[in-house]
């Protein structure tokens, strides 16, 4: 593939797993583990980096991946970004969701899992620089600087939903107005191949919870079509 990622884990073992991982697919990871190590290499001029994952804490924002993230944001440094998170209390929970970041996922995590998510998060940003940063379609706008967050039309409340309901919607909301076939949303949302009925049983259940969230109900907006997939109903905008 030809992609660079900056890993900043101060647990070296971590690292070095998932840097062996990558680096066996074809993308290079390098590993950094403290916000120094990581700010410098990020600051070198002819160094290129297409993602980073940073380990955080949450609700300490003056340590390790915490610290690059606000150091990034002063410094202008446009990039994705993974998050990869541990807490000691349930109250953290939500916090993750104030962070500025493509994906988030908690510890412990396995290299495939964290190498799915690099993959989308590239993507994504690729996607973005060619089509736009705000999609908007059936009355409900993603604005793909923040990904995880969604508006609704007439409300400015910012509301969140889960990556994987969010990617599912995304992917919906691109192709509004035509019908997304089951092993398409899977290959897209989760990363594999269609499995008939195990897949199967996965989609509806995401459905149905991505109906819930977004107040669709009545499932006119995410309409199921018989034998073949799902459609959004909705013109599509972008900007």
């Amino acid at each position: 593939m030809g992609y660079r990622v900056l890993m900043l884990e101060s647990n070296q073992q971590v690292s070095q797993g998932m840097s062996g991982y990558f680096n066996s697919k074809g993308m290079e990871m390098v590993c950094c583990s403290t916000a120094n190590e990581a700010k410098a290499y990020l600051s070198r001029k002819g160094t290129h980096f297409d993602l980073a994952i940073l380990a955080i804490r949450i609700g300490d924002d003056n340590e390790g991946g915490n610290e690059v993230i606000n150091w990034m944001e002063q410094q202008g440094i446009k990039m994705p970004r993974i998050i990869i998170f541990e807490f000691d209390d349930e109250q953290y929970t939500e916090k993750v969701y104030d962070y500025n970041c493509e994906h988030r996922i908690a510890k412990p995590c396995p290299s495939w899992e964290l190498y799915s998510s690099a993959e989308k998060a590239i993507a994504n940003s690729q996607r973005v620089a060619k089509r736009g940063l705000v999609l908007s379609a059936g009355g409900i706008t993603l604005d793909e600087r923040n990904p995880c967050r969604y508006f609704k039309e007439g409300d400015e409340t910012e509301r969140s939903l889960p990556s994987k309901q969010y990617e599912l919607l995304r992917v919906l909301m691109e192709n509004a107005g035509y019908t997304c076939k089951k092993e398409v949303l899977v290959t897209e949302v989760w990363g594999h191949e269609y499995e008939s009925s195990r897949d199967d049983d996965m989609l509806k259940k995401a459905i149905w919870k991505l109906r819930q969230e977004i107040g669709d109900k009545d499932k006119k907006l995410i309409e199921t079509i018989s034998d073949k997939g799902y459609r959004f109903n909705g013109k599509g905008d972008s900007k």
